[in-house]
């Protein structure tokens, strides 16, 4: 699974107006990231990082010792190297179908376990906090992203929104993919697709 893009909008209606303006409270592309030269594939020059964009976290406390450095968790790789990434896998030539290019955010568990490792693994990206006002509260928010999501075993994909006011914090589920055909959110694979979601914050 890998997503390129990241937007915030929130949609606002001026107090004499009759169309709504879009505004744009957060963005990132991950293409001002610095990449590094591979250390466990075929040595190639700055194609990836383990490092997120500032204010960005990833949680890689559930990801066990081995496997390949590249993809412990989630990584940010140049997406034209990572279509030239072991051409024998069965996802391999699936990878062409995802249109974005620079770079991007990738969980590529079928990469990392082509080297021995202590099991599964599971990792968590985080953005920075948002802030919003009261005005974009109330008129709506919308995510945009770009996602490629191709399986390979088991794999579960979210995006979650957390909104805090600061005595407070609620959890809301946007986005949930499951590679389990017999799940209430088994999706099928989707190697070019732009999420959209509509989403509130809870009231105060």
């Amino acid at each position: 699974a890998g997503f390129d893009s990241f937007t915030l909008r929130s949609d606002e209606c001026p107090p004499v107006a009759t169309r709504r303006r879009r505004r744009v409270l957060f963005q990132e592309d991950f293409d001002q990231l610095i990449l590094q030269d591979t250390v466990d594939e075929a040595a190639a020059t700055a194609v990836w990082t383990p490092n997120p964009p500032l204010g960005w976290t990833v949680d890689r406390s559930q990801v066990p010792d081995g496997g390949v450095t590249e993809f412990a968790g989630w990584s940010f790789v140049d997406t034209t190297w990572w279509n030239t990434v072991d051409t024998s896998s069965s996802n391999a030539p699936v990878r062409t179908v995802f249109t974005r290019k620079g770079t991007f955010a990738v969980f590529d568990g079928d990469e990392w376990s082509d080297k021995s490792a202590k099991g599964s693994m599971a990792s968590t990206l985080t953005t920075p906090s948002i802030p919003l006002d009261k005005v974009q509260i109330r008129s709506g928010l919308r995510l945009v992203t770009d996602v490629t999501w191709s399986v390979s075993g088991e794999l579960v994909f979210y995006i979650d929104a957390i909104y805090s006011n600061g005595d407070t914090t609620t959890v809301v589920s946007l986005v949930r993919y499951e590679s389990d055909s017999d799940s209430s959110y088994y999706k099928a694979r989707s190697l070019d697709e732009t999420i959209r979601v509509n989403l509130r914050a809870p009231a105060d």
